[in-house]
């Protein structure tokens, strides 16, 4: 996930290892010539796996994931400029950590263990996260989406579409992609200049 206009960094989740051992963030550092170069690679021993991570507009990393295979869920912030993950104690329990995303005003977070699928908008502040809001996708089965303006896009493995919905009213999907997906997982957004 970009660090946006703010860094231009780049991170990448690396939910566990093919050893079995915990997760941890590679973040790539932006330079002017668009090399990436080594990662700094970040843990933290409350995570054994990282799921999803995206940045604020402050170039702040989010990342959610669990303790272990069958354990708590966590949610945890890397400071711009830290070199240490925050855990982050949020005021509602989530089943399964789904995307992270900021809407331009919120970071949000998917639960995509409940059916319908949940997205919380937050705000976090020292270790404290504070829920504000939530979306509802009906009918679906989201786990990463796409959030842009007033639309929300997000990928329905169980059905083989990609809906739109209203954002942040949630409910029904406005529109649903049909044509040539078998069972789809993630998708990017490239917004458009109209």
């Amino acid at each position: 996930m970009f660090g946006g206009p703010t860094t231009g960094n780049l991170a990448v989740n690396n939910s566990y290892t093919v050893s079995n051992e915990a997760g941890s963030i590679s973040l790539y550092k932006y330079n002017p010539h668009h090399h990436w170069g080594t990662p700094t690679i970040y843990s933290d021993s409350s995570f054994f796996y990282m799921y999803f991570c995206g940045f604020d507009a402050s170039g702040n990393l989010f990342v959610d994931g669990y303790t272990s295979y069958d354990g708590s869920f966590v949610l945890a912030v890397l400071p711009v400029g830290s070199g240490r993950f925050t855990n982050l104690s949020l005021d509602q329990s989530i089943e399964v950590p789904g995307g992270i995303m900021w809407d331009g005003q919120y970071m949000t977070l998917a639960d995509s263990g409940l059916s319908p699928p949940v997205i919380y908008r937050f705000t976090a502040s020292g270790s404290t996260a504070t829920v504000v809001g939530s979306t509802t996708l009906s009918g679906s089965d989201v786990v990463q989406y796409w959030i842009n303006g007033s639309k929300i896009v997000g990928p329905q493995p169980k059905t083989s579409e990609v809906g739109i919905w209203g954002y942040p009213a949630g409910g029904k999907a406005a529109r649903s992609i049909t044509n040539g997906l078998h069972v789809p997982s993630g998708l990017t957004v490239s917004p458009s200049r109209e």
